[in-house]
């Protein structure tokens, strides 16, 4: 099963690292910052209230879209192993079928599309598939082989199972992966929101740290490159406000 990347879980800790580092350390801020930059208590608690909601959603945003792709995409292995048992007993039964043919008459090989390589790609086959059981039906003809006959539209009917197989799987793997791709947008657009507010409160709150004298915290907040790229947070396991 595909899980959220290394890169994302980083930058969901740091963000709600920051967050719990505004909401733990508010009040005793509140206390140094009334009347400063000409706030007041009540101002300076709204102004660090909406710092840490405003990275909280964005925080939560881009989880929320990392977990949809990546359970979206948890199936493809499953999928794509399906599709490829599909293109086997395709392949299995039109060579088959061309033997049969050939049996009868080599020629019926070429005039029914099967002469040559079989394609192992999955879209040509399926269109191989479909051309070779529209000739077959259309030819409606019945041959003799070792005192049996032999009709092309029982031939195409034998076919078509394996055929309907493999379309019905190429068509929910072209569903599934048009799903994909805009739950990719959704990722990235949070990312890319995650990333603007991220920078904004964590530069904001380096600067109101540092204002108060707490420069151990305005450290902690700062957004270096490191940082932004995912590659340092709180270590795994340990609780987020033992960092602040």
């Amino acid at each position: 099963m595909n899980k959220v990347g290394k890169a994302t879980v980083y930058r969901v800790e740091w963000g709600r690292w920051v967050v719990s580092s505004i909401r733990i350390h508010k009040g005793r801020l509140l206390e140094r910052l009334d009347g400063r930059m000409g706030l007041d208590r009540a101002g300076w608690d709204a102004y660090l209230s909406g710092q840490s909601r405003e990275l909280s959603e964005a925080t939560e945003a881009l989880w929320v879209a990392s977990q949809a792709l990546a359970y979206e995409r948890s199936d493809d292995p499953g999928h794509r192993e399906e599709r490829d048992r599909c293109v086997r007993e395709l392949l299995e039964q039109l060579g088959r079928t061309r033997s049969l043919l050939a049996s009868i008459d080599p020629r019926l090989v070429e005039r029914f599309g099967l002469d040559g390589e079989l394609p192992r790609v999955p879209k040509a086959l399926e269109s191989l598939g479909h051309h070779v059981m529209g000739t077959l039906r259309s030819a409606d003809q019945k041959y003799s082989l070792f005192g049996m006959d032999v009709s092309t539209v029982v031939l195409a009917d034998e076919l078509e199972p394996y055929y309907r197989a493999l379309h019905e799987m190429l068509m929910r793997l072209h569903v599934e992966r048009s799903k994909a791709e805009g739950l990719l947008i959704d990722r990235d657009r949070a990312l890319r929101t995650w990333t603007r507010v991220y920078r904004a409160v964590a530069g904001l709150m380096e600067s109101i740290y540092g204002m108060v004298e707490e420069d151990e915290l305005a450290k902690r907040v700062r957004p270096t490159a490191w940082s932004m790229e995912g590659k340092v947070g709180p270590e795994d396991g340990e609780d987020v406000q033992e960092q602040v």
